[in-house]
């Protein structure tokens, strides 16, 4: 019979990059609380350090009437000529030419979540990322990101065998 899959927690390894006056985004990585004020547009790609498929969990206070946007994506790459099949991929790791392409999961805050009992989004489905582009805008009220974290799941199959060839082929 097959293993249930696994579920353990991992971390982001750091921020490959930042847009609009947002704050401190270390702290998600630490897994503390970010505050984002009112009638704000910013955006933060995460880094995991490596391809994972992972369960997202999002958890918020406040915020009512905001709107959050999360993109899981492989690495960072040219334009796409058509997608999904078409891809440019040269530096995968490139934050400064590069972009992230992915289906975007959409979340409207309703505000109602505090520290102590936070409103939580997570989709039903891993993503296969390596990199998470959180894109926030608030609206009237402030919005808190509680914390920010990833389930790495995978099929617990363990390396068993091994193959040696004099062929270079």
């Amino acid at each position: 019979s097959v293993p249930p899959m696994t579920l353990d927690p991992i971390q982001f390894v750091g921020v490959s990059r930042s847009e609009g006056e947002g704050p401190g985004w270390a702290g998600l990585i630490d897994m503390q609380p970010v505050t984002i004020g009112p009638h704000s547009c910013v955006e933060v790609d995460l880094d995991a350090g490596s391809l994972t498929t992972a369960f997202i969990t999002l958890e918020l206070s406040g915020g009512a009437g905001s709107r959050i946007e999360l993109t899981a994506a492989e690495c960072y790459e040219d334009e796409p000529i058509d997608l999904p099949w078409l891809r440019a991929k040269g530096d995968r790791t490139d934050a400064v030419s590069g972009d992230l392409y992915g289906d975007p999961d959409l979340y409207r805050v309703d505000g109602w979540g505090d520290s102590k009992s936070p409103e939580t989004y997570s989709p039903f489905w891993f993503r296969t990322l390596r990199y998470l582009r959180v894109s926030v805008q608030t609206g009237e009220a402030a919005l808190t990101l509680e914390r920010l974290s990833l389930t790495e799941t995978h099929y617990p199959l363990a390396v068993t065998g091994a193959f040696r060839s004099s062929s270079e082929l």
